[in-house]
């Protein structure tokens, strides 16, 4: 079984090449926005060819890029798509964004924001949603044992990623 990643650094750095029984495809990059991952699917959709499941993961970028909300969600509904129109029956993952506390570019509100309109593409899509409510403390934030610097995780955050992941792909 292959799962192929797409997104931004959180998969970026994930420390193993499989999870479960679960060969990971990582084609994850630091730094990068929804529409890079929608050109790459664009300019090679084989890429999907022998994956079994895929997880999708972007938004935090495009939040500290202070980029719009709808552009976000455009080139997140754009990848769904090109997954559909490709892979008709891959299921997919898509993760909503890590909660963090507000700095000068990030703000909650915007995250929650998205993830509530993420989480509709993924029901009006089909897909599962990878939610981060393991990870949260008492105020809704990613505790400090799991992060680096409130956004990357630990070693101890990717053991809980491993932990929630397999929960869903024991679904698919």
């Amino acid at each position: 079984m292959e799962l192929l990643f797409l997104g931004h650094s959180l998969l970026d750095f994930y420390p193993r090449d499989s999870i479960g029984n679960w060969k990971i495809r990582n084609v994850a990059k630091q730094g990068t926005i929804a529409k890079e991952g929608w050109n790459l699917l664009v300019e090679d959709p084989k890429i999907l060819t022998n994956s079994n499941a895929v997880l999708v993961m972007y938004g935090i970028n495009e939040i500290y890029y202070q980029m719009k909300e709808e552009m976000v969600m455009d080139y997140l509904e754009r990848i769904l798509q090109v997954i559909k129109d490709h892979r008709v029956d891959l299921p997919i993952i898509l993760s909503s964004i890590i909660q963090t506390p507000e700095t000068q570019r990030i703000k909650p509100a915007k995250i929650q924001r998205l993830n509530d309109q993420i989480n509709q593409l993924a029901q009006d899509y089909g897909a599962y949603l990878l939610t981060w409510q393991a990870f949260y403390n008492s105020e809704g934030f990613i505790r400090e044992e799991y992060t680096l610097d409130g956004i990357h995780l630990t070693a101890k955050g990717y053991q809980l990623f491993d932990h929630v992941l397999l929960q869903l792909l024991r679904v698919i």
